[in-house]
């Protein structure tokens, strides 16, 4: 599941901002925080949670001031195969700390400001099936990938199977599975998403690398239209 940090108070807006464009919200609480969950069109979970944070967006759209609208990532919800095998990889080799428990989930947190919390499910599931509305991977942010053979050898000797380094265009990824089967990913921020477009008309039109361009037809063929409004930095 992931998660979307919003200012503290914003809570009620949102759910009748959803509830208003016909989404069912469900209001719950984890660790004494209020959060709002929802489902996107294709059945994906998605959570709202009112977290202070010294963050504040300046990227506003007509009805959402910056008393409303979404700072960034406030983290993920993990289901783990194996619960304790996941939380022991994201404190030993990512330094997560572990900050809170109950008889449901293990709440772990990093330093950064936002984005920074990860809840694992201590409920062991059904394995998930690919394809819509769920989630194929986490991504972690690395600076350059000039340390990836440390973080491959690292994760090696947690007995894991890193892949090799793979170019993305607008970022570089090593890819491996933790012992509860979920997928992480270590990204690079560079070369980043302005590398064939401004940030000013970032996300206009299709952008792809040049390995997919023989195939920019069917590819847009199977995508749907979508209309996003524009939005102002105030």
């Amino acid at each position: 599941m992931t998660t979307y940090l919003v200012p503290a108070g914003s809570l009620p807006f949102w759910e009748e901002r959803l509830q208003q464009h016909g989404i069912a919200t469900v209001a719950t609480e984890r660790f004494s925080e209020a959060s709002l969950l929802f489902e996107d069109p294709d059945g994906l979970v998605v959570e709202l949670v009112a977290r202070p944070s010294s963050k504040q967006t300046r990227w506003v759209i007509p009805g959402i001031t910056e008393h409303e609208a979404i700072v960034g990532f406030a983290g993920a919800t993990l289901l783990s195969k194996a619960p304790d095998e996941t939380v022991r990889l994201l404190t030993e080799l990512f330094g997560f700390e572990r900050v809170a428990e109950d008889e449901e989930w293990i709440r772990l947190k990093g330093s950064a400001d936002y984005g920074n919390v990860i809840d694992v499910k201590k409920t062991i599931l059904p394995n998930g099936v690919p394809g819509t509305g769920t989630v194929h991977h986490i991504a972690w942010r690395v600076t350059d990938g000039d340390h990836y053979p440390t973080w491959q050898d690292a994760i090696f000797d947690l007995g894991l199977r890193p892949t090799e380094v793979k170019e993305r265009n607008y970022f570089r990824s090593v890819y491996f599975h933790d012992a509860g089967r979920i997928l992480h990913e270590l990204a690079t921020d560079v070369p980043g998403f302005t590398v064939d477009e401004s940030v000013d008309t970032l996300g206009e039109t299709l952008r792809l690398p040049p390995w997919l361009e023989a195939d920019r037809d069917k590819i847009v063929r199977t995508l749907p239209a979508i209309t996003i409004p524009r939005g102002e930095h105030i």
